[in-house]
């Protein structure tokens, strides 16, 4: 498994937890912000793990 899925697998599990700790509480607009947070970070995730991919790729 290369580091893309893995990067891949990481960011699902963290949405996941985000989600079961957000319906473990009441949705209140409090918690809005963590999943702006969320998907702000997704981006940025996405980015990083292809920009570690293409380098691992011209490495070889």
């Amino acid at each position: 498994m290369n580091d893309f899925t893995k990067g891949m697998v990481v960011t699902g599990v963290m949405l996941l937890l985000l989600v079961i700790t957000e319906y473990d509480v009441a949705p209140e607009p409090t918690h809005l912000p963590l999943y702006a947070i969320g998907l702000l970070l997704l981006p940025v995730a996405f980015y990083y793990y292809r920009k570690v991919d293409t380098d691992q790729r011209s490495a070889e």
